[in-house]
C-alpha cells in the first residue's frame, strides 16, 4: 500500500466500501499496522 496517505486512507476508503456497499475486503500488508486502522474505521 503506497501514496502519500497510505496506509491510512486506503484502510478508510476500504472500510467505508465495505460499509457503504455491503461488500467484503481483502487488504494485504503488515498486519501489526493494519489492524488497529481497520478497528479505527469501525470496519464491519
Amino acid at each position: 500500500m503506497g501514496g502519500d496517505l497510505a496506509p491510512d486512507a486506503i484502510v478508510a476508503g476500504a472500510c467505508r466500501a465495505a460499509r457503504e456497499w455491503g461488500c467484503r475486503i481483502l487488504l494485504v500488508g503488515d498486519s501489526a499496522k493494519l489492524r488497529p486502522l481497520v478497528k479505527r474505521d469501525g470496519a464491519p
